[in-house]
């Protein structure tokens, strides 16, 4: 059965695991390797880049700094544990990350806007680098899973915790574009374009929050049905607790 993408947004932000700060074994390594070969191939967008100076091809390979920083990413330098390509249906989204608890490892999606545009490329590498900062934030999802799920916070409170999230992991995005992409593309010669990388702003999280009113849009969609979602599966635990709970009563509490 097809499930809508809303509550699939939902579940891929469910808990986590927190991230850790130890070294990676070679196992580790040779894993993100792997990983990032995958994404390359099932995105060659992403692995074919035109120089500016004469717009030849360029290729990434081991040699460069995003290659080499997707191979700790995909290794779980930033998230807690090893991270997965997952070859898969963004239904719309740039991008989007698969948490734990909904589907039993870390991965990334990525739609497949290869072939659209040189731009592409960027934009494409851009939504990677952002995912892999929000899957960072464990803690952060976690508890605002939690707050959804035992209704102590309103739908209105929850859509704007998970936005928070979200505008910190484009202030890593913001950082990474400085100290990993602008370095490496001014070595290959390729020109950045800043619209890929979401800027934000020095005004913080309240202004930028205060943007979006339309409720039918972002951050509000997929949140307040995530909230839904979360509270429609609060109850039906409960309900099963309840029966089996009356179950154990009736027979002398065993």
């Amino acid at each position: 059965m097809k499930v809508a993408i809303a509550a699939i947004l939902f579940l891929m932000v469910l808990l986590h695991l927190p991230a850790f700060a130890g070294d990676l074994s070679p196992q580790d390594v040779e894993h993100g390797k792997r990983q990032v070969e995958r994404m390359l191939a099932d995105r060659p967008g992403m692995a074919v880049y035109r120089r500016e100076k004469d717009n030849q091809a360029g290729y990434v390979g081991e040699g460069d700094a995003i290659y080499q920083w997707a191979v700790e990413a995909y290794a779980g330098k930033y998230v807690g544990e090893r991270v997965f390509w997952v070859q898969g249906d963004t239904e719309g989204a740039e991008a989007c990350h698969l948490g734990v608890s909904a589907f039993g490892l870390c991965g990334v999606l990525i739609r497949d806007s290869s072939g659209e545009g040189p731009g592409e490329f960027e934009h494409m590498w851009s939504s990677f680098f952002y995912e892999v900062m929000n899957m960072s934030f464990a803690t952060e999802w976690t508890l605002a899973e939690k707050a959804a799920l035992d209704r102590s916070c309103s739908a209105d409170e929850f859509v704007k915790r998970c936005a928070k999230v979200e505008w910190r992991a484009l202030g890593e995005l913001v950082r990474l574009r400085d100290e990993v992409w602008l370095p490496w593309a001014g070595r290959a010669g390729v020109k950045s374009d800043a619209r890929y990388w979401h800027l934000i702003g020095q005004e913080g999280f309240e202004v930028w929050f205060s943007g979006y009113t339309d409720r039918s849009g972002y951050p509000w969609q997929p949140f307040l049905e995530g909230y839904e979602g979360a509270g429609k599966a609060s109850n039906e635990f409960k309900k099963r607790f309840d029966k089996i709970y009356a179950r154990r009563s009736a027979a002398g509490g065993r």
